[in-house]
């Protein structure tokens, strides 16, 4: 009776475990994937052309994101409520340019995908990108204020992203110097060179992984529930194997 009793205590214990840390899962799973999906299908609709449906589509689907930032901190809330504010209030203005709204929407998108995935997958290739253009105005010697217009717009794009992937210090000073880089000086070329050399002492994946100490935890915790698991199914499975061999031998 009782090698029964714990028989049921250890299958008890994993199906709990086991369905509490899938049910977890999913939930983040969906949650992201719902969020990824309503920007991605923001930025098309706009892409396109198609602001009407584009500005009812985040006004319906707002929730989604919203359900996101749960999980983030109040400063990555606010950087995202006000990015989604901004885009919603310009989206079917006629006088803004098609291109700022695309570039608005393509932000959205990029700070999205730099709350929900760790690695930043877009946002690390949208800042490579833009440093690649800092590096080639370096090394052409174009310093036009054309050439300059783009690199700020490239910024304005990724502002949003970075202040929520980096630590506050890191973006503050970032900002100044682009800030920096805006302003019609004669030290242009010595400007350029500050922001290029400081964007790429920045390392998105160290500073996240400092600064965002509860993702820290929360993989331990997975991770531990997940030995957890381990551990008592692996226990249950030796009972049982002991169980069967002593019911097969000879009394």
């Amino acid at each position: 009776m009782n090698r029964y009793l714990n028989s049921q205590f250890y299958r008890l214990i994993f199906i709990v475990i086991a369905t509490t840390l899938i049910g977890l899962g999913f939930v983040a799973v969906t949650n992201a994937m719902e969020s990824s999906s309503v920007s991605y299908s923001y930025e098309r609709y706009v892409s396109e052309k198609r602001y009407d449906r584009a500005e009812q589509w985040l006004e319906n689907h707002t929730s989604e994101i919203e359900a996101l930032m749960q999980s983030a901190n109040g400063e990555k809330q606010t950087v995202l409520k006000e990015l989604i504010r901004h885009n919603l209030e310009i989206i079917n203005r006629s006088d803004i340019a098609h291109n700022y709204k695309l570039n608005n929407a393509r932000s959205l998108v990029i700070a999205i995908d730099a709350i929900e995935k760790p690695n930043h997958p877009l946002l690390v290739k949208s800042k490579q990108a833009l440093d690649k253009s800092l590096e080639s105005v370096l090394a052409s010697g174009d310093f036009s204020q054309q050439k300059i217009n783009n690199i700020l717009t490239h910024w304005e794009m990724l502002k949003p992203a970075l202040q929520v992937a980096l630590d506050k210090d890191e973006f503050q000073q970032l900002d100044l110097l682009f800030s920096n880089l805006g302003k019609e000086t004669l030290n242009i070329k010595e400007d350029t060179e500050s922001v290029f050399k400081y964007s790429q002492l920045i390392d998105i994946h160290t500073t996240t992984a400092q600064g965002d100490p509860l993702s820290f935890y929360w993989i331990i915790l997975m991770v531990g529930g997940i030995i957890i698991i381990t551990l008592s199914y692996v226990a249950w499975k030796k009972y049982k194997g002991e169980k069967k061999r002593k019911q097969k031998q000879p009394y």
